[in-house]
């Protein structure tokens, strides 16, 4: 059977010490038992204890210890998961069970660190995505960019990109969006240049020399894809039908 112990503020806050955490673990603001235990800048261990600000634990035996992954930024937890057991009760040996616990979120953490400091930092998914794909498919082309198109497939698919990623998506997207925009390229009417072909062979059978000269002006003019005035396309439609063209 299990012996029950009181857990006075100063012992916990003692084993909190011996933690290897990436900064001071240090209690929640107006929460007189819930310490934030970090593991990054964006990420830490929540421990929500039974002590109160009377600095004793409360004399019940079933109080205990939870803790949760959760983001320091929106307060979200990251990963129901990752708690595993639910609840820690204040055994004599408190101290070693709580430490398995506190490293079983730690390791889950650091397993898939990227992940978890990315998301820590956004409050609306569903507004971050669609920032993202917005972001990318307002670039010209991005579907011919390597690197945009696979973070695009990724986010659509419902992924997150790490803070390393999404530093990279910001550089390539700055400099893709600063160079300049190159019109597009105009195309030849191909229809258009086979009647002009079919008009200069019956004009040179002809020896119609000014009709061959203006069909061999307008011929690159049409494959360049440029307009052709409105004069020239009268003299073009009266000689197409002059010719049954």
């Amino acid at each position: 059977m299990s012996t029950w112990v009181p857990i006075s503020r100063t012992e916990l806050e003692d084993w909190i010490e011996t933690l290897p955490l990436k900064g001071k673990g240090h209690l929640q603001p107006g929460k007189a038992g819930v310490y934030l235990l970090p593991l990054s800048e964006s990420v830490a261990v929540k421990l929500s204890s039974t002590i109160g600000s009377s600095d004793d634990a409360m004399g019940r035996g079933e109080a205990s210890m939870q803790l949760s992954l959760i983001s320091l930024v929106t307060g979200k937890v990251l990963n129901k998961k990752a708690q595993g057991q639910t609840r820690f009760h204040r055994t004599t040996n408190w101290k070693k069970t709580w430490k398995a616990g506190f490293d079983r979120m730690a390791d889950a953490y650091l397993k898939s660190q990227g992940f978890y400091d990315a998301i820590a930092e956004i409050a609306d998914r569903d507004k971050w995505q669609q920032d993202v794909l917005t972001a990318i498919e307002s670039v010209t082309g991005w579907q011919e960019q390597p690197i945009l198109s696979d973070f695009h497939r990724r986010v659509k698919e419902g992924g997150i990109l790490t803070i390393p990623q999404q530093n990279l998506l910001e550089k390539l997207l700055d400099k893709l969006q600063k160079l300049p925009v190159k019109p597009p390229q105009p195309t030849a009417d191909a229809e258009l240049l086979v009647r002009l072909r079919t008009l200069w062979t019956k004009a040179k059978d002809m020896g119609n020399s000014w009709l061959v000269d203006f069909v061999g002006n307008v011929g690159p003019q049409v494959k360049a894809g440029r307009p052709l005035s409105p004069r020239q396309k009268e003299v073009l439609e009266e000689n197409f039908k002059r010719f049954g063209i």
